[in-house]
């Protein structure tokens, strides 16, 4: 089953937005190489492997993931051909982490 247009110019706009920040990182602080692979997950359309990968990079408090992983739960089935699953817990402890880098990003 392929996107509608309007699908397509949706994920075509948040995977621009998800590589903005991670190129706007300086040199050294390059993303982890398994950022890098879920990031090649996610631009062929490997939904599933992508959301595992960022969401264990979510958990261990990396910000870009966070937002990822937060934007493919709340949009699942509209844009993505897979529903996935994140228990409220873990969606809670994403926020802070969200929470946390905005409020330090102001410093």
């Amino acid at each position: 089953m392929s996107p509608t247009p309007v699908a397509a110019v949706l994920v075509i706009t948040i995977v621009a937005s998800f590589c903005a920040p991670a190129a706007a990182q300086p040199a050294s602080q390059d993303p982890p190489e398994s950022y890098k692979v879920a990031q090649a997950h996610y631009e062929v359309g490997h939904y599933l492997q992508a959301f595992e990968l960022f969401a264990r990079l979510a958990d261990q408090g990396h910000c870009d993931s966070v937002r990822i992983v937060r934007q493919m739960a709340t949009l699942g089935r509209k844009l993505y051909p897979v529903d996935f699953e994140v228990d409220a817990r873990r969606l809670r402890r994403w926020q802070q982490v969200t929470a946390c880098a905005v409020a330090t990003a102001g410093r």
